[in-house]
């Protein structure tokens, strides 16, 4: 039986709030590169892992928007071996075929405190599944020799959410 979390069909339009001036790489989604596939620029996903071997993508451009030209609509894939999550992160997506796991690890370097977290999104989860959004802020601690999480939020929606 594969024990796996199903992140369903969601679109996502994440804009943030910040107290200064760093800003999160393409937040709004409106740059994308081609490679044979839409894939946004400095998000990590499933992507080019899956295309070539498998033959799908899990994370597509949309033009179903609240502002701009561009949101990404994420969608879980099932193949005969793996459930394929439709992810994205800016972190390091690290995937086990062996043991049939993935997990994401490290992010961006950022040093400014958010003040809000704000977005828009949609919501239509498969049966028994959900949405979710997660943030995560880690520190280095080199007493320790990891990283420590200081903050971190997560949000789920386990029913349609059909309007922005």
């Amino acid at each position: 039986m594969k024990k796996t979390l199903l992140f369903g069909i969601l679109s996502i339009m994440i804009s943030v709030s910040l107290i200064g001036q760093e800003q999160m790489p393409n937040r709004d989604f409106e740059e994308w590169e081609d490679l044979g596939y839409q894939n946004p620029v400095s998000w990590v996903n499933p992507n080019p892992y899956i295309a070539g071997t498998l033959q799908k993508i899990c994370v597509f451009q949309s033009t179903d928007v609240v502002s701009g030209n561009y949101s990404v609509y994420l969608e879980t894939q099932d193949t005969l071996a793996y459930v394929i999550p439709g992810l994205i992160t800016y972190g390091d997506f690290i995937i086990d075929f062996i043991n049939v796991t993935a997990w994401v690890e490290n992010g961006i370097p950022f040093t400014d405190r958010p003040k809000a977290l704000s977005g828009s999104y949609k919501s239509y989860p498969a049966s028994g599944d959900f949405g979710m959004i997660t943030v995560i802020f880690t520190k280095y601690n080199p007493d320790k020799g990891q990283r420590d999480t200081i903050a971190s939020e997560l949000l789920t929606f386990p029913t349609v959410v059909d309007s922005w």
